[in-house]
């Protein structure tokens, strides 16, 4: 990703991420039966801001793909390696500190581990398919097992975007089998997995990513409108009791939100601070995905008893969520240098 397209992902990935998390806090206090401020964190009249963040999620992950990985400018082996290195190594340590503290502090935790639970933990994939497989899954939530197997679906997707027939074909599946999920609960091989979580609607918001990031290549004059277009229906969604299935009204906001804070963060970069900061907050998304979960239920939680939910409280956990993260990102980095080959120089 080059030039101004950087700042805009940047923005998106910076909000989705502090949305995701302070999201989590929220339900962190209502699982402890504390309400006041934290409620706020949850819902707003057409839906939850944790799901609305994780939908923009999966459709910037759509739109940062057709970026830098074009069809027929990679190659699959290359293509599934930089993934790969792009999840896992991080994953494995964040699960195996993880795994750590509990097994020492909390004896008893993975009792009900069994071979399939740590096979799809082994995978990332424990998350998505806990309502199936519960017993290993302490971090990584369900986004991360939709990633993964978007990530293996992308190169056929790439491809029919280049292909007029096959991406008009993909343009109304997708959407179709969206709705047949919303509505009827339809594809039993998904049967039991919430409406969100299930693959068909992941795969449209990363499909409808993609399909920005094309327009966005493609129509410069798009690129003005669409922002201001998203902000008014992100808004319409947020503030406005639409008296629909909040599925409906999610999806309509994540798809207003997406080009607003993308074309929010495009305006912002004469503010070079600011922009600074949300990159460096957007560098630590990942990591904040995988900590904070752990950090708010099994450490502040199990460590205090309880938190307020003020707003201190929840400012205080956010920062120490993005400092675990970025603990996290720099203990990665001090290994990876560690383990990485040195060169041998002979006279």
């Amino acid at each position: 990703m080059s030039g101004p397209r950087r700042a805009g992902y940047d923005c998106a990935r910076a909000v989705c991420a502090l949305t995701v998390a302070l999201f989590h806090y929220g339900t962190t206090c209502e699982a402890l039966g504390l309400h006041g401020f934290s409620d706020k964190l949850i819902a707003y009249p057409g839906g939850t801001w944790g799901e609305l963040a994780s939908l923009v999620f999966l459709m910037l992950s759509g739109a940062a793909l057709t970026c830098g990985y074009p069809a027929g400018h990679f190659t699959l082996r290359r293509f599934y390696q930089k993934r790969f290195l792009s999840l896992y190594p991080l994953y494995y340590l964040a699960y195996a500190l993880a795994a750590l503290w509990l097994f020492f502090y909390f004896p008893g935790y993975f009792n009900a581990a069994t071979p399939a639970s740590l096979l799809l933990s082994a995978l990332g994939m424990d998350g998505y398919f806990s309502y199936r497989c519960a017993g290993s899954y302490i971090l990584g939530e369900w986004f991360l097992g939709a990633i993964v197997l978007l990530y293996l679906l992308y190169p056929l997707l790439a491809w029919a975007l280049e292909n007029k027939f096959a991406r008009a074909v993909v343009s109304a599946v997708l959407p179709l089998a969206s709705v047949l999920v919303i509505r009827h609960g339809w594809f039993g091989i998904y049967y039991g997995i919430y409406g969100l979580h299930n693959l068909w609607l992941c795969a449209f918001c990363f499909w409808y990513g993609m399909l920005l990031e094309k327009a966005h290549a493609r129509f410069v004059r798009l690129n003005r409108l669409l922002p201001l277009a998203g902000a008014a229906l992100l808004a319409v969604t947020v503030f406005v009791p639409l008296g629909i299935n909040p599925f409906y009204t999610m999806l309509a906001g994540a798809a207003g939100a997406f080009p607003a804070l993308t074309g929010l963060g495009d305006a912002l970069q004469p503010c070079r601070r600011l922009t600074a900061a949300l990159r460096w907050i957007g560098r630590q998304s990942y990591a904040l995905l995988l900590v904070h979960h752990v950090l708010f239920q099994q450490g502040l939680v199990r460590l205090f008893g309880s938190f307020a939910p003020t707003p201190l409280a929840c400012l205080l956990g956010l920062c120490a969520a993005l400092a675990l993260a970025r603990a996290l990102n720099a203990l990665y980095s001090v290994l990876r240098r560690a383990m990485r080959p040195k060169e041998v120089f002979h006279e």
